[in-house]
């Protein structure tokens, strides 16, 4: 999916057809909440208290939050990339503002972080996983049992929806899990 803002309205294009968003298209912005509520949580929680005075109409008020965070991150039209890509991944483009530098939503909303659901000692593993370390010298270096280390793995490939080591490191790789420093270790 593409977005873009033309005249401060946001449109898209879903399936080479272009629609322009509003209040009614349910199901983008059910996704984009979705999305934001699970690996932007700050940006979330930023633009529901930024309209939380439409809490009391809530289908308004999400369709504000979407809307708003595209403005923030998806306002260029562009040919050679897809914001939404079909995994669901955000590609984010640096949108043109004239509050850069000085609006309270900058790292929140705009160029937000990515949240994984994955707990700290997950991720810990997940990076320790990512740079070539067996369960056991994992459990070495993070004074765990083998045990704990394969818990830890299970639940994070339950919450990723994935079954391997291979799509673990994909997934941390694409979604910028780590640091650049942790990276480059990688």
């Amino acid at each position: 999916m593409e977005f873009y803002t033309f005249e401060d309205e946001v449109w898209y294009r879903k399936d080479n057809k272009i629609f322009k968003l509003e209040e009614n298209n349910r199901d983008v912005i059910k996704e984009m909440i979705d999305t934001l509520s699970s690996f932007y949580p700050k940006a979330y929680k930023a633009l529901e208290d930024y309209y939380e005075k439409l809490s009391w109409n809530r289908k308004l008020q999400e369709y504000k939050m979407v809307a708003q965070f595209c403005k923030c991150n998806f306002g260029n039209i562009d040919i050679d990339s897809l914001d939404i890509d079909e995994e669901r991944l955000f590609h984010f483009e640096n949108v043109p503002c004239p509050m850069r530098g000085v609006c309270n939503m900058e790292n929140k909303v705009c160029h937000p972080k990515f949240n994984s659901i994955l707990s700290n000692s997950e991720k810990r593993v997940a990076l320790l996983v990512c740079k070539g370390n067996s369960y056991e010298q994992i459990a070495k270096k993070l004074f765990n049992s083998e045990r704990t280390i394969k818990n830890h793995i299970y639940h994070s490939y339950k919450k990723l929806n994935i079954s391997s080591k291979a799509e673990l490191i994909d997934y941390c790789r694409k979604n910028n899990l780590f640091s650049k420093y942790e990276q480059e270790s990688l």
